[in-house]
């Protein structure tokens, strides 16, 4: 940007540049990390446990003379992987995995547990200082807020003091694989994000929408009862006064409540190689640094801070509920009449589809609506049809 380009009053952003950075054999180095968002109300930050480590060409020198060269000064996988081209090494370009460098820390007397546990809290800093704004956006934006979700690529420098930087956030960073080392840690990455993602397939029996609550356990922007918002306030209110989540939070939970809890603890179950960062049962001091603490977020950390023994207690409290029929407490006449109307219209969409010869072996279709998600599957039919509201 030019000096010409700056408005009057804007808010800017200065860089600071690193100019004694840890090096390795001399070269300057950099991280790649790997978190991923599945849901921003409540927020939840899981950090994938493989990452890359990328090397510049050239070795390091903080010389002002030599500030316009980018084999030595940039890490980028995509410049360095042009120096034997331009003539400058005739090595490959080096890259590591991140277990390759923690490997390399311990055997040189580094702290690399110190090391990660510092990267954590910049990562999980990072996502609140936005939060909000991407939040204020996501409910402006769409009517389903579990279908806003993001895998980031966060790129740390490391100083003389192994101190992290963060250098840059990307949204969808690639995932394309140019080398088997790429491959090794990219695929099992991808594979991760998708089992995280939770694509929903029911092959249970018409009748299990009555009684399950997986289906209808995912959060959304739905009107809610008059008893959650006077829940939700009266639990702001006290987070505001005392400072800390409050022990109202779990003590009597709501259908809403059950809701976001088993989809959370579905989560847990499904995370793969990832790692929760947010919340966890040490998180609570970074609650200070949110501008506006949505509801979910408080229940979901004084959930967490509960579960120190283990979560056996918790599933089973969720599963207790759950039988019980707690979730469909809320789930209104009028939605329930839609669901047989639309499979009466798809029964005799199937009789037609009969007719014509159309032959398959299942037909399931997916309802998804302001308040609930079931998947209620029809015999002798595949067809798949998915109704979005």
């Amino acid at each position: 940007m030019k000096k010409h380009e700056i408005v009057c009053g804007a808010i800017l952003i200065s860089p600071r540049y690193i100019y004694r950075p840890m090096t390795i054999n001399g070269t300057k180095f950099d991280l790649r990390l790997y978190a991923y968002v599945p849901c921003l109300d409540p927020l939840r930050v899981y950090l994938y446990e493989e990452g890359l480590v990328r090397f510049a060409t050239v070795k390091y020198s903080n010389s002002m003379s030599t500030i316009s060269n980018k084999y030595m000064h940039l890490t980028n996988y995509s410049i360095n992987k042009f120096a034997d081209r331009d003539g400058i090494s005739s090595d490959p370009v080096p890259k590591w995995r991140l277990s390759e460098l923690w490997t390399y820390f311990e055997e040189r007397g580094i702290d690399s547990k110190k090391i990660l546990e510092s990267i954590e809290e910049v990562i999980v800093k990072a996502f609140i200082a936005c939060e909000k704004h991407i939040r204020d956006h996501m409910l402006k934006q769409i009517h389903s807020g579990y279908v806003c979700h993001e895998l980031f690529g966060f790129d740390i420098l490391l100083d003389e003091k192994a101190r992290p930087w963060l250098l840059e956030v990307n949204i969808s960073p690639s995932l394309h694989s140019g080398t088997p080392l790429d491959s090794s840690v990219k695929a099992p990455l991808a594979k991760d994000v998708l089992n995280m993602a939770g694509i929903y397939i029911n092959n249970g029996p018409v009748e299990q929408f009555k009684t399950s609550s997986i289906y209808m356990s995912r959060p959304r922007k739905w009107p809610k009862s008059s008893r959650q918002l006077e829940k939700e306030d009266e639990c702001r209110n006290a987070y505001a006064g005392e400072g800390s989540p409050s022990s109202r939070l779990t003590a009597r939970l709501t259908p809403e409540d059950v809701r976001l809890l088993v989809e959370f603890e579905d989560e847990m179950d499904r995370k793969g190689d990832f790692r929760l960062l947010f919340p966890t049962k040490d998180t609570v001091k970074y609650m200070k640094y949110f501008i506006d603490v949505p509801y979910g977020t408080l229940l979901l950390q004084r959930w967490q801070l509960e579960q120190k023994r283990g979560r056996t207690e918790g599933v089973a409290r969720l599963e207790r509920l759950c039988r019980e029929g707690i979730v469909l407490q809320e789930v209104s006449r009028g939605i329930l009449i839609l669901i047989h109307l639309i499979r009466k219209c798809l029964i005799i969409l199937q009789m037609t589809m009969e007719k014509m010869k159309i032959q398959r072996k299942k037909f399931k279709y997916r309802l998804i609506s302001p308040c609930l998600t079931v998947i209620l599957p029809l015999p002798h039919d595949d067809l798949l049809i998915r109704i979005v509201n």
